[in-house]
């Protein structure tokens, strides 16, 4: 497990060890406090029955402070970061779903020579949204930790290698989902070209070994085999800014994945990601953002998941203060693992969610900002007993410190 944290700090040394020089980041400290008000009207995820069985009030009313920060400090040629935020939510109707949250990243941007990297540490700890829980647990705090490297070497014009790992540790605090904590470890390597008015374009080869280290399947001496799975996959990626107006993300590989257990079905096919921002004026704006990847998860005996998803929002700003946005999002996703005797409708197998959403906000001054956000979202799953409709209404003011 600490392998991978060695790897990367070793990786962090060589990705810096040549030479050209990169624009200094701006020096900035953001700091604001959030409060929100969220009217959820299924915090349950299911249907009545289920939610009447799980002993969860489907409507409820949320109270969110929260802290966000937007740090940025350069040092000489480098700069440490912080980004995040730090809060608590307090539901009205179901307490025990009461939790802090923390989503926090930090670390710093290395630049020595013709060799740049991001070095950095991330911690997720919340509430697992029901959404992703089977009936065998309601209240779970999931914490994830994770340490990544991002570096490349090379100059402006011309070729240049690029090495991306990261270590990843989730866990949860229910008993029951003990055995769905994973490890999972990921190192990208590859060779970019890149032009200034042509972009990047970059072949890769990705490799990825997940593991759930309480989730035994059988013996083989001396030790006991641990459910998880490795992937191989390679591809190419381009990134351009088109102008002031477009700029795209684009990958598209090919990926195996064998799992541990000879029981569980594999995987071999294509993956994609795709961000495209455009800016079709000073007012008008449009994000587009596509992928499909395979992923460990939290459920019960489900070794992976396959996840495709698609989203799209258009914005358009009205003077200088407010900001309205408009959007809609979709995912299809199914889950495989080993095959278990299990009660009826534990979980869910496959799932299809939407939603739409829209949004204003208004900044009086420069300290203070309202929002108001509206999000209906519904799946249909597998068994359909977890298939819900979701309405959430969310009021929220905010004050720079």
């Amino acid at each position: 497990m600490r392998s991978g944290v060695v790897a990367i700090w070793v990786g962090a040394g060589l990705s810096c060890a040549g030479g050209a020089a990169f624009a200094a980041d701006a020096h900035r400290i953001n700091i604001q406090a959030i409060v929100t008000e969220t009217y959820d009207s299924n915090v349950a995820r299911s249907n009545a029955a289920l939610a009447a069985e799980r002993g969860v009030n489907p409507q409820d009313w949320i109270t969110h402070p929260s802290i966000a920060v937007d740090i940025l400090i350069p040092v000489s040629r480098q700069s440490v970061f912080l980004k995040g935020s730090v809060g608590y939510a307090f539901y009205a109707r179901n307490s025990n779903l009461s939790a802090g949250n923390i989503d926090l990243q930090g670390g710093a941007h290395l630049l020595v020579r013709h060799c740049q990297a991001t070095l950095a540490g991330g911690i997720v700890y919340q509430q697992s949204d029901l959404q992703n829980l089977s009936l065998a647990a309601t209240r779970n705090i999931n914490d994830t930790e994770s340490v990544s490297l991002d570096g490349s070497c090379g100059a402006a014009v011309g070729f240049a290698p690029t090495l991306a790992l990261t270590q990843e540790w989730s866990n949860n605090s229910a008993p029951e989902l003990k055995q769905s904590n994973y490890r999972d470890f990921n190192v990208t390597a590859g060779l970019a070209y890149r032009r200034p008015l042509f972009g990047q374009l970059s072949a890769y080869f990705t490799y990825d070994d997940a593991t759930y280290p309480n989730r035994g399947l059988f013996v083989v001496a001396p030790a006991l085999l641990q459910d998880g799975y490795h992937t191989y996959g390679g591809g190419v990626r381009y990134e351009r800014r088109f102008g002031a107006r477009i700029e795209g993300d684009v990958k598209v590989a090919y990926t195996s994945l064998r799992p541990v257990n000879p029981l569980v079905r594999g995987f071999d096919g294509p993956t994609f990601g795709a961000d495209l921002n455009f800016r079709f004026s000073r007012v008008l704006q449009a994000q587009l953002s596509l992928a499909r990847a395979v992923n460990p998860t939290i459920r019960p005996d489900v070794t992976y998941g396959i996840e495709n998803s698609v989203s799209g929002t258009i914005s358009y700003t009205v003077g200088r203060k407010l900001n309205l946005a408009v959007g809609a999002s979709g995912e299809s996703n199914s889950y495989r693992g080993r095959p278990l005797i299990i009660v009826l409708n534990q979980d869910v197998t496959s799932e299809r969610i939407w939603g739409v959403f829209a949004s204003a906000k208004y900044q009086l001054n420069r300290r203070i900002g309202f929002g108001l956000d509206y999000h209906h979202e519904q799946r249909d799953a597998h068994p359909t007993d977890f298939s819900y409709t979701d309405d959430r209404v969310v009021l929220s003011i905010s004050g720079t410190i």
